[in-house]
């Protein structure tokens, strides 16, 4: 694995026994613990409070920013999105983290919603190549039937965009 500009960064031994699968990438997280990616999943480890392993598919976005080396995950379920601090900038763990997510996303559609709320909807791949839909809600949004109507007009849309039954 690649380590910012041409270093290499080794996974502790300790750590590397922790993580199922092969390593994509990994870095020190400032305060303690490690990101690694693996083709199946993103995990945090060695942490002591807030170690994880989350499905690429459950990741909505992935955003780096290098002011402070800091990556940002969203999560489709709406948990509480979680900011990490790399001791280092790795510009190349920031693209592989791009691209699991990408790779998950097969197809997306965005509906601005009255009110300036959003409706998303999404077909993601599973670790296991399975495919499924994703419909969120975000932003102010007027709860009742017409929300209903257009969230499930929404999955018919895209599930039909793949060829999944609706």
């Amino acid at each position: 694995m690649r380590f910012g500009r041409g270093k290499k960064t080794r996974l502790p031994a300790e750590m590397a026994g922790l993580v199922r699968g092969e390593v994509l990438a990994a870095a020190q997280l400032r305060g303690g613990g490690w990101l690694v990616l693996t083709p199946a999943a993103v995990v945090v480890i060695g942490t002591g409070s807030g170690d994880f392993e989350r499905a690429w598919h459950t990741v909505d976005r992935g955003e780096w920013s290098s002011d402070g080396n800091r990556i940002q995950l969203t999560w489709v379920d709406g948990h509480e999105p979680v900011e990490l601090q790399l001791v280092h900038d790795d510009r190349e763990l920031a693209d592989i983290l791009r691209g699991e997510v990408e790779a998950s996303l097969v197809h997306a559609e965005v509906e601005r919603l009255p009110g300036g709320g959003t409706l998303r909807g999404a077909i993601r791949r599973d670790a296991e190549g399975q495919l499924f839909s994703q419909v969120s809600v975000s932003g102010r949004v007027h709860r009742g039937e017409d929300l209903d109507q257009r969230v499930r007009a929404m999955e018919g849309r895209v599930r039909a965009q793949v060829g999944l039954p609706q």
